[in-house]
């Protein structure tokens, strides 16, 4: 194991283990300072306090450290990790108790061993020097492992974060993926029908797919886009669906202040408009775009005038909505309103953060 565990720690880890030691310096020299300023004078106790402090911080921070990312690496069942961890309390615990009875021994103070446990524990005084020494040994263990729990319990919340971040990133990833064999039978389907049919028909529609596919490519490298990506691919995948006799007769695209959108999850248009027309009973009904600013939020609501079919499909209304919360956390939201006679998305995103989430694709 190398040594630079000494020096890299993460960004909390003096945020929490500093107030620790702090906590303990303060308790330790009050404590020193009450029970023993009748066998000793105020220099020697704080040296020994002092020394004590520094002790208990080698202790944990080198030999404790050293010991759990051992054990870290070893990669141990439960049972085994506990068996580890009061190993590694034992060691850290006397350590830290060998180096505090040495300077007793071998520093400046004048009080003894015996003489200190005698002030700070007058009511059991008349044990034996072997008693005397387990149980003091026992309150350095557990100051020692108190520490060694607080920092298990830290590095562990640290490790399983990042976890979760490896684990949302391949989940990303997935869901990026699964819009490729949409695409797929989709475009085939419409160049199968028009090749025999119109050549030139079919020489457009081999234009419209490879643009698509083109942008389907770049979309699984990345969760971000602009409004203008997004409505080209939209439109040439209505240009596909017409072909397929899968488009709606009349389409209505109305977005004010363009400009300022916030950037979409990538193939959002085509999300949201293959969960209405999946779900219409007819989907050749009038469908309308529509955006606008409202309450510091960009609303792109998109209305079918179908009905809905009786057993629905959320697929793509999920795999959109978690990457929006990828993207934009608890700020973004994809609403759904359905009556009798319509069916509409409601795509909310917030314009504050539109710069930090251009800074993040660039």
């Amino acid at each position: 194991m190398k040594s630079t565990y000494l020096t890299q720690v993460g960004k909390n880890y003096w945020q929490y283990q500093g107030i620790y030691f702090l906590v303990f310096a303060i308790m330790s020299t009050i404590s020193s300072l009450t029970t023993l300023s009748l066998i000793a004078s105020k220099p020697q106790i704080m040296s020994f306090v002092l020394i004590s402090i520094v002790s208990m911080f080698l202790s944990c921070h080198i030999i404790a450290r050293g010991i759990y990312k051992f054990a870290e690496k070893r990669n141990n069942g439960i049972f085994k990790n506990i068996l580890w961890l009061l190993l590694n309390s034992l060691i850290c615990g006397s350590c830290y108790f060998l180096v505090d009875m040495s300077y007793l021994k071998l520093g400046p103070p004048t009080f003894t061993f015996t003489d200190m446990y005698e002030a700070m524990n007058s009511e059991v005084s008349d044990i034996s020097f072997e008693m005397k020494i387990l149980l003091t040994w026992s309150g350095y263990w557990t100051t020692s492992g108190a520490w060694l729990v607080l920092y298990s319990f830290i590095s562990s919340s640290r490790f399983y974060k990042q976890l979760k971040e490896q684990s949302d990133s391949q989940e990303l990833k997935l869901l990026l993926n699964q819009i490729n064999p949409e695409f797929l039978y989709a475009t085939m389907d419409a160049i199968k029908t028009s090749i025999d049919k119109d050549t030139e028909l079919a020489a457009d529609i081999v234009t419209q797919a490879s643009e698509l596919f083109r942008y389907n490519l770049m979309s699984s490298k990345t969760n971000h886009a602009d409004i203008n990506e997004e409505l080209m691919s939209l439109n040439n995948y209505l240009g596909l669906l017409k072909e397929q006799k899968r488009s709606p007769d009349t389409i209505h695209i109305s977005l004010k202040n363009q400009e300022d959108i916030p950037n979409l999850p990538a193939m959002s248009m085509i999300f949201m408009l293959s969960h209405i027309l999946n779900n219409a009973k007819n989907q050749t009904h009038a469908l309308s775009i529509d955006g606008y600013i409202v309450n510091d939020n960009y609303k792109i609501e998109m209305l079918h005038t179908s009905v809905k079919k009786y057993k629905s499909d959320f697929s793509y209304l999920k795999n959109l909505r978690l990457r929006l919360q990828y993207m934009y956390k608890n700020q973004a939201r994809l609403d759904v309103k359905k009556d009798w006679q319509s069916h509409k998305l409601i795509l909310t995103l917030p314009l504050k953060i539109k710069s930090a989430t251009n800074a993040i694709t660039t």
